[in-house]
């Protein structure tokens, strides 16, 4: 694993352990996030994974 890759999972790791967040976020901010960071459309799913299997 190189040094990057292992960087990435340790903190992928971290933000697992963490506490789920203990205060419910106003409904603003989950949009506003929500806004910055969309989920992936269908499409760009298949075709990240066709991608994948090459």
């Amino acid at each position: 694993m190189m040094r990057e890759e292992k960087e990435a999972y340790e903190a992928y790791l971290d933000r697992l352990s963490m506490p789920p967040c203990p205060r419910k976020l106003p409904d603003d901010e989950i949009e506003a996030y929500n806004l910055d960071h969309p989920l992936p459309t269908e499409d760009e799913i298949n075709r990240i994974l066709k991608e994948a299997q090459q």
